[in-house]
């Protein structure tokens, strides 16, 4: 993934415009979100961090854990054999 290495290189504004980027071509993607979130919560640069961004993209990843939890949950009830 391009933005970890810009990450790992120290331009972290680049890896932040091309994640942006990412995140609204693929809204429901974890990853993007996730190395998203991460960047815009704890960035060295304080210019590049947006904690409010950060709790919103948190509490959406959240919500989309728990629904996917809750509907494996749902398949696996409706696929096992009653014992």
């Amino acid at each position: 993934m391009q933005p970890m290495a810009l990450i790992h290189a120290g331009d972290y504004s680049e890896a932040r415009r091309i994640l942006e980027q990412a995140a609204t071509a693929f809204p429901s993607d974890p990853d993007i979100a996730n190395v998203l979130a991460r960047l815009l919560a704890a960035a060295p640069d304080p210019a590049l961090r947006d904690p409010q961004h950060t709790l919103r993209m948190v509490q959406s990843l959240v919500q989309h854990v728990r629904s996917g939890s809750e509907q494996m949950g749902a398949e696996c009830s409706a696929s096992s054999p009653g014992v």
